[in-house]
């Protein structure tokens, strides 16, 4: 839930208090039915953010003149479903990561990297199709280690580069026990 609240020292009615989002879209709005406003239009809450929300929004009273923008940028970046990925050697193992940016930014924006800093080239590494997925397959001592992944996004003008890192280690084998009989 997030919410923005203004309050005005000169008296006015609120009946003409206009709130926007700056696509010229006047609110309350179809398709922005969970943004609500308070009585006097003083407070807007904007509850379950989607897609649709992100963008920048404009409170206008006129008998005031007062106006002001209002930025909504909506991320929490990107997420591992879990930090630690333990496989068999010669095994395979699939990584996957959620994209927790509001608008969503297209598969060129998102990027994965062996740390420090190494591309992931050859046949055992394949990305799913919005790269929210790595395979890799034959896991071997090479392929052990962490990986990166980064998302690049823009909203009201601002750049932002979040990432998450992922361990991928080999399963230890278990040593067989010696029985201890002497031949």
């Amino acid at each position: 839930k997030q919410w923005y609240q203004r309050r005005v020292e000169k008296d006015f009615d609120s009946s003409e208090v206009e709130w926007t989002k700056l696509n010229s879209v006047k609110l309350p709005a179809d398709g922005l039915s969970n943004i609500e406003m308070s009585d006097d239009k003083m407070l807007l809450n904007i509850n379950n953010i989607a897609d649709q929300n992100a963008g920048v929004y404009a409170l206008f009273i006129p008998s005031t003149e007062t106006s002001e923008l209002v930025e909504v940028i909506l991320y929490s970046a990107v997420e591992a479903g879990k930090k630690f990925y333990t496989v068999k050697e010669g095994g395979d193992v699939t990584i996957n990561v959620e994209i927790n940016v509001v608008p969503t930014p297209a598969a060129d924006k998102i990027t994965w990297v062996k740390v420090p800093n190494k591309k992931l080239n050859g046949d055992r590494y394949s990305l799913s199709e919005d790269k929210t997925s790595l395979t890799i397959t034959g896991v071997t001592a090479k392929e052990a280690g962490t990986y990166r992944v980064s998302v690049k996004f823009e909203v009201g003008g601002k750049k932002f580069n979040k990432s998450s890192d992922v361990i991928v280690q080999l399963e230890e084998e278990e040593e067989e026990e010696e029985s201890g009989l002497v031949m």
